[in-house]
């Protein structure tokens, strides 16, 4: 059983590709050749970039801007029921007492 290996591209090779591609003219196919890369491979970063510019290649492990906010407030909402919680069992143990 062969084992697949997975490449990884950076993100200046990536620009680089694609700088070539849109501002020196030349097909996909024949950049992606040269560069000895599939010609879809080019297509999908072509893709990605047209419809997120510079946020287009985060890396490993790095969060868009939007995707980092999102999991901050999902992390702020976590909180705020943890404390609704804890302020709903306080409010029960007091009215008990009285």
């Amino acid at each position: 059983m062969k084992k697949s290996t997975r490449d990884y591209y950076s993100k200046e090779y990536k620009l680089n590709a694609i700088n070539q591609v849109l501002e020196g003219g030349e097909r996909v196919s024949h950049v992606a050749r040269d560069l000895g890369i599939n010609r879809s491979l080019l297509s999908q970063w072509l893709k990605r970039y047209k419809e997120k510019n510079k946020e287009a290649f985060p890396g490993n492990g790095k969060l868009t801007e939007e995707a980092a906010k999102i999991r901050a407030l999902e992390r702020e909402v976590k909180i705020l029921k943890e404390e609704k919680e804890i302020l709903k069992k306080a409010t029960a143990f007091f009215a008990r007492q009285t």
